[in-house]
């Protein structure tokens, strides 16, 4: 019997973490008699631009195969386990477990597509459940179900990350790791591993910095290259986690933008449009930049690149009206001072603009700038003096400051679905499953 299971919502200001509750829930399936791990547990990141997620809006599944056990029997162990992980205390803290037993139909599928490029009413995800036959157990309004559900439906067989956890003992314990050591992992391993530091600031990016419990994570295209990290840790770093877990993920992968054209753009979209930049970029006050991109119907599009985005900010500063490009990022909604506007994420340089122009010839014999010679008489060097009757004015292009390419942020400003440059030349599609795939350093049970 295949059973998926599904986490959302666990995440609270006072410490709660849907990764660290799945990784505990985890642990405890895998030491039942006859249930075994088909896949790594599934970290699914959705839509980043949903006002109402939580901090990474990310759900896991847990997809196990069961023998000799009754689902009811084993959905009452996941609630048990997961009763005393669980912080009810803040309002905005709306776990959901769901259960679906069998394999993901294709309308699974499909809800996880829409909940990782757009918006899904919670109502609908109440539907599909029932329709799916899928077991849910919600302590509030069950918000959580929509991520829940998601995870299960999940299908990262077009490309897929992994990322390495550790989980700290004391969740008020200061996250500390070498920044040197860091780097020099990072530097063996690329491109292999991916968005871990910022060179630029020199800043770690593995280290979370609010009251969860995760102490690190490392990402990257192979798990073996995530667990020799371990390896890198001090005796005092190494003595600060409690137990680490590795999990396959939709991280780096970028498959949250969906190609839409202006019109059917809706609030909170994640989307990619193709057009023209329509004039020369307006720099607002704080360093922001506007620009207006027009598509092939003619609709126009205000673009919004903020100040923190880094590099991307410095690339569209210098667009060239009449050039052909992509944007990539999230629909933000209208309101009385300003209509629907792409915060964008990633912007693609298709054709620059070219621009053309006529000059004087240079001198054949001395290759200097040559000077009219008169109306309809030609040209004369200015330096040897040849003059040259039947020569016009030469053609030349001056292409723009920017190259044809994929322009990003700089990795301290990347999303977690943000695709680096490291991976341009991997589409995972085989699982690599390892064993450990995760280890309890020291877990005190409840």
């Amino acid at each position: 019997m295949i059973i998926h299971i599904g986490l959302d919502d666990f995440d609270s200001p006072k410490g709660g973490c849907t990764t660290y509750v799945a990784a505990r829930l985890a642990a405890k399936l895998d030491k039942i008699k006859n249930v075994h791990f088909l896949d790594y547990p599934n970290l699914i990141r959705l839509n980043p631009n949903i006002p109402f997620k939580t901090r990474g809006n990310g759900a896991v599944a847990l997809r196990i195969e069961a023998k000799g056990y009754e689902p009811e029997a084993l959905f009452e162990t996941v609630l048990n386990e997961l009763d005393a992980l669980t912080d009810l205390s803040h309002p905005k803290t709306d776990p959901v477990v769901a259960m679906k037993i069998g394999s993901i139909t294709k309308n699974l599928e499909n809800f996880y597509w829409k909940t990782l490029t757009g918006t899904v009413p919670l109502a609908y995800a109440r539907k599909l459940a029932e329709k799916e036959h899928i077991k849910i157990h919600c302590h509030k309004k069950g918000r959580g179900l929509i991520g829940a559900i998601a995870a299960i439906g999940a299908n990262l067989s077009m490309d897929f990350t992994y990322e390495l956890l550790a989980y700290r003992k004391l969740t008020l314990e200061e996250r500390k790791l070498s920044t040197r050591k860091t780097i020099l992992f990072d530097l063996t391993y690329r491109p292999y591993t991916f968005g871990n530091l910022d060179y630029g600031s020199r800043r770690l990016l593995v280290t979370p910095h609010g009251p969860d419990p995760v102490f690190f994570g490392i990402r990257g295209d192979n798990p073996l290259v995530l667990l020799d990290y371990l390896s890198y840790l001090s005796e005092e770093e190494s003595s600060k986690i409690e137990l680490w877990m590795i999990f396959r993920s939709n991280q780096g992968t970028s498959m949250h933008f969906k190609r839409k054209n202006i019109a059917s753009i809706r609030p909170y979209d994640s989307v990619c449009i193709g057009g023209c930049v329509v004039e020369k970029p307006i720099i607002l006050q704080g360093g922001h930049i506007l620009f207006r991109l027009k598509d092939d119907d003619g609709n126009i599009l205000d673009c919004m690149v903020y100040r923190e985005t880094g590099h991307l900010v410095k690339v569209a500063k210098i667009l060239t009206p009449g050039s052909q490009i992509q944007v990539y990022g999230g629909a933000r909604p209208p309101s009385p001072i300003h209509k629907i506007t792409l915060n964008v994420e990633a912007i693609r340089v298709i054709k620059p603009v070219i621009e053309e122009k006529y000059v004087a010839p240079t001198c054949p014999r001395c290759h200097k700038r040559m000077k009219s010679a008169g109306r309809g008489k030609g040209y004369k060097c200015r330096k040897c003096g040849l003059v040259a009757p039947h020569v016009g004015k030469v053609k030349i292009e001056k292409v723009g400051l920017i190259e044809p390419g994929l322009y990003l942020p700089s990795p301290i400003a990347y999303r977690h679905l943000t695709k680096p440059p490291e991976r341009s030349i991997f589409r995972q599609k085989k699982v690599i499953f390892i064993k450990p795939w995760y280890h309890i350093i020291s877990l005190n049970e409840s």
